[in-house]
């Protein structure tokens, strides 16, 4: 559950008017819908690799908001207006995992977990995997490079779990 200090701080990103009414006409109260952009930038990647650098990055003590969907997805809240910057580590990883994450910036819309589960009959469509920490007056989010990093050994841990006699 967020705490107060979260919800407010997400409440400065505003909402679409029309995106915000077709995810409580979909959704009910299940998510809402922010901008993304003007306080953070996010990354998309498919659920098991992210869940591996969930690990990684959660052990090493830099994991930030991740927010998990019903789509097999796995979305990282990471310092806005990084674009060039995740270009170039993208591009000097050279692996295509990380090169086919999606970077999500301004202009675009996340749906995120509303601060407490939806009344029945709702099911959420999204929800926390690592819930917002505030620190001062924002929230904490990971560091885009270490979050390359971070899928650059979760490609090669699950390419070594799928290897026969590995696993």
């Amino acid at each position: 559950m967020e705490d107060e200090q979260v919800t407010e701080w997400f409440a400065q990103v505003g909402t679409s008017p029309g995106m915000g009414g077709i995810a409580s006409q979909l959704h009910g109260p299940a998510v809402r819908v922010v901008s993304v952009g003007p306080l953070f930038d996010v990354v998309v990647v498919a659920a098991d690799l992210g869940q591996e650098a969930c690990s990684l990055l959660k052990a090493a003590g830099d994991l930030g908001p991740v927010v998990g969907t019903e789509l097999g997805r796995l979305s990282f809240l990471i310092a806005p207006h990084g674009g060039d910057r995740w270009r170039e580590l993208t591009a000097d990883s050279g692996l295509a995992a990380i090169a086919q994450a999606r970077y999500l910036s301004t202009g675009t819309y996340l749906w995120l977990p509303t601060p407490s589960p939806p009344p029945p009959p709702w099911e959420p469509v999204a929800w926390w995997v690592e819930h917002p920490q505030m620190v001062g007056s924002t929230v904490r989010l990971t560091d885009g490079a270490h979050l390359c990093a971070a899928i650059g050994v979760a490609v090669h841990t699950l390419a070594a779990s799928a290897v026969p006699g590995n696993g």
